[in-house]
């Protein structure tokens, strides 16, 4: 969840000393201002979303850095980041707060204690096509790799498996899961791994009761 420099129209007339010596009237700086504010809501305009179909080539083919978030959602992280700096102090002080743990030692190996583990929404999605909700599983253990592969140890993707087809059994043709690799973690000092769900039931989102961040 890598932050981007957003600047707006605003930004320019604020930075540009001939711009800014100029006074402007009350009707030039409210058509000014909305004209600012249609080009904010318009900032994800013309932007393809990523398809499903898609995004199973992508993890089969292990093309993670396809993976894209809208302008609007990079602008909303950088935005939440400053505030989450202030509040919390760090991504780890936000974590254990939204988690609510003290720490992160695990009492276990990999999902054998339900306290190690916690399902949360991503408030940060990539651009996925409508219907599409993209959760993130939060752990206290590590999730190692296979060193010969370079990706998920088999053993770990395989508790992955067994878990999701406890906690999601009637989405299972309908999910997607994958751990990003070390260059692509935007939140390194906490394990997880991310999983997707299209067109979930809102009876199946209540019972599963993500986190809300």
């Amino acid at each position: 969840m890598a932050g981007s420099n957003e600047f707006s129209p605003r930004d320019l007339l604020e930075s540009s000393p001939e711009l800014s010596s100029r006074q402007s009237s009350p009707a030039s700086t409210v058509q000014a201002e909305e004209e600012v504010d249609v080009q904010e809501l318009d900032i994800d305009h013309g932007v393809n979303k990523i398809e499903w179909e898609d995004v199973k080539v992508y993890l089969e083919d292990n093309n993670l850095d396809y993976f894209f978030r809208l302008p609007s959602v990079m602008k909303k992280y950088s935005e939440d980041g400053v505030v989450m700096k202030a509040t919390y102090g760090s991504v780890a002080g936000k974590l254990k707060a939204l988690l609510k743990w003290e720490d992160f030692i695990a009492k276990g190996n990999l999902f054998s204690h339900q306290e190690d583990f916690k399902f949360t929404y991503n408030n940060y999605p990539y651009a996925w096509e409508d219907g599409v909700v993209h959760l993130v599983v939060w752990c206290k253990f590590a999730l190692p790799d296979d060193p010969e592969t370079g990706r998920i140890a088999g053993y770990v993707s395989g508790a992955i498996e067994k878990l999701l087809a406890i906690k999601c059994a009637n989405h299972k043709d309908e999910l997607l899961w994958w751990r990003n690799p070390p260059h692509l973690k935007s939140v390194p000092e906490l394990e997880h791994f991310h999983i997707l769900l299209r067109n979930p039931s809102a009876e199946f989102l209540t019972e599963l009761n993500p986190v809300k961040g």
